[in-house]
């Protein structure tokens, strides 16, 4: 639906950590355009990932102007979403008041023991932009843990090199690569601000590693008879890089604070791969009602409704989607209010929710009390 600003960066410069030249600028922006041309919905951006690290904001307004120009959305994932979220923020608002695009913050959440409790000040943030009339809202799964890949724990400029080069210094330049590791100057550490206590391998590539999924970074390291960050670093050589990362860093409450948020969009950010990959990404939207609809009466059944449904598709200019009413395409989940609910768990998180009659995909049921019917009505949403 989007494109992304990585990529784009990605095949005009290739993984250089450098502004663009005027020359490569006009031609992301000409990708950008041509994208949008094509039926993208917006620009995306992963700002703690490589190249869009390397991205100034001063690239990313250029290049949300011309996404603008065609009512684009820039979804973004803030470049710190911990000890300097404040300033994450502040960048976005500032690509949203120098372009007058669409903003939504994917995903709002505080990383870390010591931010916790901050949630309130950072969507006073949002509502003061808000009030200027920039479009910011913000996206949001029902979990106090999140989930990305292991190789965010290895410092950026390590990541310039290439896939290959990466790999190389993980192995030639260990201890200097371990002691970058130690730092937060420029980056957003996750092994400083979370602790290897609460990193967890979700998935591997190859059969030979499978015990490593669902163990921690320290569990891993005992087993090994190695520091966590050597064990780390080890998988990561073993597995070409492709190695899942589940970890736990967050406070309930701050997450309640974005739910009772009015521009709240609720969402899986599923990564489905390995064998024990995240449980939002089987249970997101029931766990959302059974814990802050039902148990914990956080918001009325109504409001978590319109959270997951028609807030969406207005934010996303579907016009088609996110009511019930004629002329809409008949897209609809019937459940039970008092009986659906996640029964997933970390430890086994491919586990189907409960409480889920039927799912209409364009008026075709294509489950029906949890059993696919083969019906495959969808489409490829292009207005």
């Amino acid at each position: 639906s989007y494109v992304g600003l990585g990529t784009v960066r990605l095949d005009v410069m290739g993984m250089e950590d450098r502004p663009p030249t005027a020359e490569e600028l006009r031609l992301m922006e000409e990708s950008v355009a041509r994208c949008m041309e094509e039926g993208a919905r917006g620009i995306s951006a992963g700002l703690i990932y490589t190249p869009n690290k390397y991205q100034s904001t001063e690239e990313l307004v250029a290049l949300a102007k011309v996404a603008a120009r065609y009512d684009g959305i820039l979804d973004v994932h803030m470049r710190n979403e911990a000890d300097h979220m404040a300033e994450a923020l502040e960048e976005v608002i500032h690509i949203g008041r120098e372009t007058g695009i669409r903003i939504l913050v994917t995903h709002f959440k505080l990383r870390g023991r010591r931010n916790w409790g901050n949630a309130r000040r950072h969507l006073d943030t949002i509502d003061r932009a808000r009030g200027e009339g920039i479009d910011i809202g913000i996206a949001q799964y029902p979990y106090t843990a999140n989930s990305t890949f292991m190789h965010v724990v290895v410092p950026p400029w390590y990541h310039s090199r290439g896939t290959d080069g990466l790999l190389k210094a993980l192995a030639e330049e260990r201890e200097q690569v371990k002691k970058d590791m130690l730092t937060t100057e420029g980056w957003e550490n996750f092994s400083q601000v979370m602790g290897w206590e609460n990193i967890y391998v979700s998935s591997v590539a190859s059969e030979k590693n499978l015990w490593c999924e669902g163990k921690s970074a320290v569990a891993l390291g005992e087993a090994l008879g190695k520091s966590p960050e050597d064990a780390v670093l080890d998988l990561l050589i073993e597995e070409n890089l492709a190695v899942g990362l589940l970890g736990h860093g967050m406070y309930e409450e701050d997450v309640m604070e974005g739910m009772k948020h009015p521009t709240m969009c609720l969402i899986t950010d599923g990564l489905l791969s390995g064998g024990k990959p995240h449980p939002r990404t089987y249970a997101a939207f029931p766990r959302f009602i059974a814990r802050y609809v039902r148990e914990k009466r956080l918001l009325t059944l109504e409001e978590a409704v319109r959270k997951m449904t028609s807030s969406t598709a207005l934010k996303l200019r579907m016009k088609r989607k996110g009511f019930i009413m004629p002329g809409m395409d008949a897209d609809m989940v019937v459940f039970g209010e008092n009986r659906i609910r996640d029964v997933n768990t970390f430890e086994n998180p491919r586990v189907y929710p409960e409480g889920i009659d039927y799912v209409l995909v364009n008026g075709e049921i294509a489950v029906d009390h949890g059993v696919h019917t083969g019906a495959r009505p969808g489409k490829t949403i292009r207005d």
